[in-house]
């Protein structure tokens, strides 16, 4: 198994390859789940056409397949989203603070980490993402910001997870961060992405006004969230009108006795 990569190459069949036998040894608990998880990750930094499916693979390890399940009569450890998840996490940091690759290069790079971090994020138990969150808070900003919709969707998916656990930590930790989420979630339902993302953004403006330690900040900015929703009831997709409409009055009860 070494010299697996030497073998095969970089190639989409090594990928699809490699992938399930990384989610079998994942599954049943083997010793060399680095060392695979270690090849996965180079095919996400290999050209830029492989290594976007790459990171779109990770979905897989995590995902619910019939081949490998119990049904199937496979032996699943207990606890493996958890040592995935612990195995992984520093090494995309790794692969993203690298100083030794090009802007361009580092650009698809980062934008592969972040994807593979979403993937994981919106298949990990959520008490999970409670302790692990404080490290990865900066990431899932960041992909906010990205330029793949598909990866802006993921974090706001993970961040709507966040909300609603609801857990005293992960709400402190996110209401220290309010006013640039708020902002992201304000730029994103301007910018000219999918339909069902500038939905999820506005669900994520209505729900980031529940989080009850926060409130002298969002009366802070509750004029400025409501001039820069105003231009949502001319929206040309009446859903976003809709939803625009119902963030304002949510926004404009900020700060009121209930």
């Amino acid at each position: 198994m070494n010299d697996f990569m030497a073998i095969r190459g970089l190639t989409e069949e090594s990928l699809i390859l490699a992938t399930w036998v990384t989610k079998g040894i994942l599954l049943k608990g083997g010793k060399s789940l680095e060392e695979w998880l270690d090849k996965l990750l180079r095919f996400t930094t290999a050209s830029k056409e492989i290594s976007r499916i790459a990171a779109d693979c990770w979905w897989l390890l995590l995902g619910d397949t019939p081949d490998l399940s119990t049904e199937a009569g496979f032996n699943i450890k207990l606890l493996h989203p958890q040592r995935l998840f612990a195995l992984t996490l520093p090494k995309l940091k790794v692969v993203i603070e690298d100083k030794t690759k090009s802007s361009r290069e580092m650009s698809t790079i980062k934008e592969n980490m972040l994807l593979i971090l979403g993937h994981l994020l919106s298949l990990i138990p959520s008490e999970v993402q409670s302790r692990e969150l404080p490290p990865l808070l900066p990431l899932l900003l960041e992909s906010l910001a990205s330029s793949d919709s598909s990866l802006v969707n993921s974090s706001l998916s993970t961040l709507m997870q966040l909300f609603n656990e609801g857990s005293p930590e992960v709400e402190q930790l996110l209401g220290k961060n309010v006013e640039k989420l708020v902002s992201e979630f304000l730029r994103l339902v301007y910018t000219k992405i999918n339909l069902r993302t500038r939905c999820k953004a506005l669900k994520c403006l209505r729900r980031v006004t529940r989080i009850p330690q926060i409130a002298p900040v969002l009366v802070r900015n509750r004029t400025d969230v409501l001039a820069r929703l105003m231009g949502l009831l001319d929206d040309h997709k009446r859903v976003i009108r809709q939803h625009g409409a119902l963030t304002m009055n949510i926004w404009s009860m900020v700060g009121q006795e209930s």
